[in-house]
């Protein structure tokens, strides 16, 4: 596509070097609001800043991540100042991470409070899974590109008002005939009916009974949102249909369940008593009406708790405070039939 200069790095060592990159450096390093850092073993580097032993600069890199994702286009993006430093102000700043990594690598380096700050539920997760089991010939060079596709890309990013090295122009013809040009945004509306299934999508994520789920899936409709803008974008559309919307929706679910299961099966975190009585209730809340296995919820948070000893005494505190009731042998079997097998402890929702 031409935009090779964009690609400006391959890790971030501090907070500083993020800014460094969209700021530039005085005469020696031009400014690159336009970012792109490809991370190989991404695991690793997330293990790396997120050690304990840290210092703020480094550590705070999810922050200023979090940040930069959510910047407004309209909004002016400053840097953090220091003494000497000429502040700028820099427009529709686009820092994107694209990295790679073992699910295990990954999900192990996560914290609790990544996913409740919303640092990875920003991200768009997609498992490539185990690879080819036999070799092929390729058809491209893992360097090439089909030349239909570098076109089209081409086509799409020469825009005359927008061009890389210059302000976005705008041209409104004015009462009189003449035309005015102003420095703005390329804006997409909505197309039938493309709205409101947005809503409706968020609306229901909001909704969610489950404040761990609620975390989890919080940022999903805005991911969806500018997957089905940039869908739209590409294809020369002035409008968000709902096409664009249905596409992008069902690759964001994609994404996020990805992520419920790669937290569920490989994040170790240990939590407090509280979080996880919490947690418990959260579990059995959303399956009101069902009745759930001890056995279930003990391999759910197994591995949240440095003492499985301890995650048994929470379940039964979480018992006693009359939030969730034993099924009673009798009442298991009305429900369930005769079951073959060793006898087993079935919990429930009380509707307190």
């Amino acid at each position: 596509m031409g935009l090779e200069r964009s690609i400006v790095a391959s890790g971030l060592a501090s907070v500083q070097a993020i800014e460094e990159i969209i700021e530039g450096i005085g005469d020696k390093i031009d400014p690159n609001p336009n970012a792109l850092v490809v991370v190989d073993e991404v695991g690793s580097w997330l293990s790396r800043i997120l050690s304990r032993g840290q210092s703020g600069n480094v550590s705070e890199i999810p922050g200023i991540l979090q940040t930069l994702w959510g910047q407004p286009m309209e909004d002016g993006w400053i840097g953090t100042k220091k003494v000497g430093k000429e502040m700028r102000t820099f427009f529709a700043v686009a820092f994107s991470i694209i990295g790679f990594s073992t699910e295990k690598m990954f999900f192990g380096a996560l914290e609790d409070r990544l996913v409740s700050s919303g640092f990875v539920n920003r991200m768009l997760l997609w498992n490539v899974g185990r690879g080819a089991l036999e070799r092929v010939d390729p058809k491209y060079g893992w360097n090439e590109c089909p030349q239909w596709l570098v076109d089209a890309m081409r086509k799409i990013t020469s825009l005359p008002s927008a061009p890389l090295d210059k302000p976005m122009k705008v041209a409104l013809p004015a009462k009189d005939g003449s035309v005015v040009v102003l420095n703005d945004y390329h804006r997409i509306g909505w197309g039938p009916g493309a709205k409101e299934l947005w809503l409706k999508f968020d609306n229901k994520v909001r909704a969610m009974p489950s404040v761990e789920d609620r975390e989890v899936w919080i940022r999903a409709p805005d991911l969806a949102i500018r997957l089905a803008t940039i869908v739209a974008f590409y294809r020369c559309s002035p409008t968000i249909d709902v096409a664009d919307w249905e596409w992008a929706v069902e690759l964001v679910k994609h994404s996020t369940e990805q992520l419920r299961a790669g937290l569920d099966k490989h994040m170790i975190n240990t939590l407090e008593q509280a979080d996880l009585a919490e947690r418990i209730r959260d579990y059995v809340r959303v399956r009101k009406g069902q009745l759930v296995k001890i056995g279930e919820i003990s391999r759910t948070f197994e591995r949240k708790v440095d003492d499985v000893r301890k995650l048994n005494h929470v379940i039964w505190h979480v018992v006693e405070t009359g939030d969730i009731t034993v099924v009673s042998p009798e009442e298991g079997r009305e429900i369930l039939g005769v079951r073959a097998g060793r006898p087993t402890v079935w919990l429930t929702w009380s509707g307190k």
